[in-house]
């Protein structure tokens, strides 16, 4: 009897100590870099070194796995362009939506990675979050470079030249990189 008790008391003081130490320790993540609140824009990939039977069948891949839980994707229109395809999305296509659009693209093919062949560009709308609201009213140019390794992120340039990796974890952690790693560019006409 007299073991249980110090059992139970040791494991007592052991819980309270975590709960202190976890709840005065410092965050990995900073909240001021995590996107709450969808916002939505006009959404246009340029995909470049594919056929358009690669094309269409990565888009009809993303279309089966991402739409299993219901979620509305919508097609995109494909432009055959002489460089490419420009795909365009309807006016309201939602952020974390367009970039699992881009992040899908360029590793639709197990044997290619297209991260120099995929560019998407996000008009983006008003902007409910505070935390983000200086992303409204810009194009967001949405890429992944050739050094990723980690499959689940994608990367943009803001038009006035900032950099961000946007991680597709749970926390929906953004974060501004130190330097650009590819330079702005408008759209493709």
């Amino acid at each position: 009897m007299k073991t249980i008790l110090i059992s139970g008391t040791i494991v007592l003081i052991g819980v309270i100590l975590w709960y202190l130490f976890s709840s005065c320790s410092p965050k990995k993540e900073n909240s001021s870099n995590v996107i709450e609140k969808e916002f939505v824009g006009k959404g246009s990939i340029f995909v470049t070194n594919m056929t358009k039977e690669e094309l269409l069948r990565a888009i009809e891949d993303f279309m089966r796995i991402y739409t299993q839980d219901g979620h509305p994707y919508t097609r995109p229109a494909i432009q055959e362009k002489s460089q490419g395809f420009l795909l365009t999305f309807d006016d309201n296509i939602d952020y974390f939506g367009f970039c699992f659009w881009v992040n899908y693209l360029v590793y639709s093919d197990k044997a290619v990675r297209h991260n120099d062949h995929v560019t998407g560009w996000l008009q983006v709308k008003d902007v409910e979050d505070e935390k983000i609201r200086f992303f409204a009213h810009q194009t967001l140019m949405l890429y992944i470079p050739s050094s990723d390794a980690e499959y689940d992120n994608v990367y943009f340039t803001t038009s006035d030249g900032k950099c961000f990796k946007q991680e597709f974890s749970d926390s929906r952690l953004l974060e501004q990189q130190t330097s650009v790693l590819k330079p702005y560019q408008s759209i493709p006409q």
